[in-house]
């Protein structure tokens, strides 16, 4: 979905391709059925999409910005009177967001909740125009989704990172006041979506624009990087890496994960064992981004019993049901444990996760 097309218009702008295709890996590519009601109805690119997980529109697609008005879409729409293919969803908000971040928050275990927090951004660039600090955040498991206004974050930013960590709170991370590149914000923050509020952290010593990137590490750590200049000049690109430790690792011993399945079986159970008792278990989706967009960012939290008692810490771990909430593929296993108290204001310490395989 969207991209360009390898062609220009008569202005001399690239074409934006609003045709969908879908993927079979027994046939390969094909353009949908009844193009003319399928196609695309917005102009723009990193749309900030996800399969939605609970509710009305459970394995649908939703697209939530940088345009104003978000959609649902339905590749199985089978033709009217059953809807159609591309459903307006949410009111229309004032808030253009181009080069802003999207986020589906942590799918929390034993929550139908299906919320996407949208953050940052602004209007395209063009003379100097400045980004916005403002978030919105929309319930697509709720009867009749809304945008709603949340805090806002401390710094406006256009092009900076948003990473789930393993506690369900949000990094962000780098990004620019205006443009492409001016006015970089060295100083990171963190959205808890429980509080609904932000805090500060420390700040970079790089700046991280346009093309960084950041991405989740097995260890809970968080890699960034990249960031090109205007011009395009590669004298002045960031070719560096830095690595952010968040306050978890730094507050109490980290559980260690002894034993795990390789592969994990929609609606199945599976066990692990643990060094230490725990508290939380998550599935988080490798990391894969691009121009401040992470389509596939998914935290999955897992319900869990006491397991075998021959084992140290031995649980049984009841699987997502299915593919509506974590999409097939390669995740990061955590297991989280609690901490009494915590100077960095982050309650749950992770251990090193896990690579294991979800599939039906």
């Amino acid at each position: 979905m969207s991209g360009y097309r390898y062609e220009f218009n008569a202005q001399g702008n690239s074409v934006v391709n609003k045709d969908p295709e879908i993927y079979d890996p027994n046939t390969g590519w094909s353009k949908m059925q009844n193009p003319p009601q399928a196609i695309q109805p917005f102009e723009d690119l990193y749309t900030g999409s996800y399969v939605i997980p609970y509710g009305a529109y459970a394995g649908k697609i939703f697209y939530s910005m940088p345009m104003t008005q978000a959609y649902v879409f339905d590749p199985f729409f089978s033709g009217l009177p059953n809807g159609g293919y591309w459903t307006a969803v949410g009111q229309v908000r004032s808030t253009y967001r181009y080069t802003g971040n999207s986020v589906l928050l942590p799918l929390l275990p034993g929550s139908t909740s299906a919320k996407v927090l949208i953050l940052g951004g602004g209007n395209k660039p063009n003379g100097g125009q400045p980004g916005t600090k403002t978030a919105e955040l929309i319930d697509l498991g709720s009867g009749s989704p809304t945008w709603s206004t949340v805090n806002p974050l401390f710094f406006a930013r256009r092009n900076a990172n948003a990473v789930i960590l393993p506690d369900d709170t949000i990094l962000v991370v780098g990004g620019n006041n205006k443009d492409e590149h001016d006015e970089p914000v060295y100083t990171a923050e963190k959205f808890d979506p429980a509080a609904g509020t932000c805090t500060l952290l420390p700040a970079m010593n790089y700046y991280r624009t346009y093309h960084s990137v950041a991405i989740l590490l097995p260890d809970g750590r968080v890699w960034v990087s990249g960031s090109t200049y205007p011009g395009m000049v590669q004298e002045t690109w960031q070719k560096n890496i830095e690595i952010y430790s968040p306050g978890y690792l730094f507050e109490g011993t980290q559980p260690e994960i002894i034993a795990w399945p390789d592969n994990i079986i929609y609606g199945r159970q599976f066990s692990i064992d643990v060094s230490l008792p725990i508290a939380g278990i998550r599935l988080i989706r490798l990391g894969s981004l691009t121009h401040s967009t992470e389509m596939d960012q998914r935290s999955v939290g897992l319900t869990f019993s006491a397991g075998d008692p021959n084992g140290t810490n031995p649980y049984t771990v009841n699987a997502p049901a299915n593919a509506n909430i974590a999409p097939p593929g390669f995740y990061m296993l955590f297991v989280l444990r609690d901490k009494q108290f915590s100077l960095s204001g982050q309650s749950m310490i992770p251990s090193v996760a896990k690579i294991v395989k979800l599939s039906k």
